[in-house]
């Protein structure tokens, strides 16, 4: 039995189990339990996806999850993905300036079969990366959102190397 007034839960004689795996460590009934947690409205109904939320709220987010020792990857995945898909239209337009002179003899239709083939390369990396390493925390949430942005990077300027 409780209470809710502004923000303030009240749980009258609780009855607390702690558990370590599946063996009860202690069970026993308590004297009254206080949490301080305001009911917002917005909290009632589905939150917003991570990767629409804005920069600001990810941040604050990861914060107030680290503050309550929960887990913040796939949020930290999120915020450097917020900055790495920008950069990698610099790096989209770097490494297809380089195939295109690289290509140039080939014919009008390989470019557009070549830049077809390199966005949906880096499409399916960044996926690869952010959703299943990333967020499975196989890499740091770092390197799950710029690895498809340097391994491009690093084509091109292997292109541009045998250019010269």
């Amino acid at each position: 039995e409780g209470s809710y007034l502004a923000g303030n839960w009240v749980l009258q004689a609780p009855f607390v189990v702690r558990l370590k795996g599946d063996t009860v460590v202690t069970a026993s009934s308590q004297e009254d339990l206080r949490i301080n947690e305001p009911i917002r409205i917005t909290d009632l109904f589905a939150p917003p996806a991570p990767e629409e939320e804005t920069t600001a709220s990810l941040a604050s987010a990861i914060s107030q999850n680290r503050a309550a020792k929960r887990s913040t990857t796939s949020l930290e995945v999120e915020l450097h993905r917020k900055y790495s898909v920008p950069f990698a239209c610099l790096i989209f337009a770097f490494t297809g300036a380089v195939v295109a002179f690289r290509l140039s003899r080939s014919g009008p239709f390989m470019g557009v079969l070549v830049s077809l083939i390199i966005v949906w390369l880096h499409f399916n990396l960044f996926v690869i990366t952010g959703d299943i390493f990333g967020k499975n925390t196989w890499v740091s949430p770092v390197l799950a959102a710029w690895i498809p942005n340097v391994l491009f990077a690093a084509v091109g300027l292997l292109f541009l190397r045998r250019l010269e």
